[in-house]
């Protein structure tokens, strides 16, 4: 047999457990990873809920919107609603878009 063989066969035994080991850790992260991904979406709706209602209130007494918050607005109304949102946000955003656009 020739040297690489005989390390390979040597050396199996060993990756093999390494192995298992890391499909072990791996298995019991999941519970884990799918509460981290619960609690980050929450907080994305909630966040985007915040920034949109800040926004709808300086809009409001600044009576007029900027350009570039309109565009903000836009891409942030359409993830919140995309995740799933669903609160007064719909009713804010609808108005802040009727105000004139510098």
């Amino acid at each position: 047999m020739s040297e690489t063989i005989k390390l390979i066969l040597q050396y199996a035994p060993g990756v093999l457990a390494v192995l298992g080991i890391f499909a072990f850790i791996i298995s019991m992260l999941k519970p884990v990873r799918k509460r981290i991904n619960r609690v980050l979406f929450r907080g994305t709706i909630c966040l985007l809920r915040h920034e949109i209602t800040t926004m709808y209130y300086s809009v409001k007494q600044r009576g007029e919107l900027r350009d570039y918050d309109r565009a903000d607005l836009i891409m942030m109304y359409e993830e919140y609603e995309r995740l799933g949102g669903n609160c007064y946000i719909k009713e804010i955003y609808q108005e802040m878009l009727r105000y004139p656009v510098l």
